[in-house]
């Protein structure tokens, strides 16, 4: 299946979004006060655009490409055993990505003097205060569901539409958000 750069884009923004209000609603629980989790001024947390994306580039979702291609070329067919093996091979895989893209975003972070918008430090399951183990395990769980349940359906829906409102949706947000990066640097 050949990727289509304008729907991964808008699912990329999307992603992004989804992440930044899961940050802001997620801290507003906790801590009880609305705090942006995002370095960003627009409501956008690309890390999770970023790591979402390359799983996809990567694995695809579940049932588009990693997944079906094992399912069909090593295992017997309709074994369940088989079925919960891969996804949780695919929730493994996805959580291990964003732990890796959380830690060195987290050390990008610091090393360029931007405002630390997370630390782990005072949990025994920290990996450098970068990276918290259940995060990841979570990350595993829910980027799976995300990837089965929203997101495969989300690509599945537009790849077939006349793409034209989303190709100039992508630039005006590519826009914004390289705009709202070169601010965010130039106040560093």
């Amino acid at each position: 299946m050949k990727n289509n750069k304008t729907v991964i884009l808008i699912l990329f923004f999307l992603t992004s979004f989804f992440g930044w209000l899961i940050e802001t609603v997620g801290t507003f629980i906790v801590e009880g006060e609305i705090v942006d989790r995002g370095i960003l001024f627009l409501p956008f947390c690309p890390i999770y655009g970023i790591c979402v994306t390359f799983i996809f580039i990567v694995l695809k979702a579940p049932g588009m490409g990693y997944l079906s291609y094992l399912d069909n070329k090593y295992f017997l067919e309709g074994n369940k055993i088989k079925i919960i093996t891969l996804h949780i091979s695919y929730g493994v895989l996805f959580g291990l990505i964003c732990g890796v893209g959380e830690y060195f975003t987290g050390l990008f972070i610091d090393l360029f003097g931007i405002d630390k918008l997370w630390s782990y430090e005072s949990y025994q399951d920290n990996i450098n205060g970068y990276v918290r183990l259940t995060y990841v395990f979570l990350f595993g769980l829910f980027g799976f569901l995300y990837m089965k349940y929203v997101y495969s359906k989300i690509y599945q829906s537009l790849i077939h539409k006349n793409l034209k409102i989303y190709k100039l949706i992508n630039i005006v947000l590519t826009i914004f958000v390289l705009l709202d990066i070169i601010y965010q640097v130039s106040k560093i």
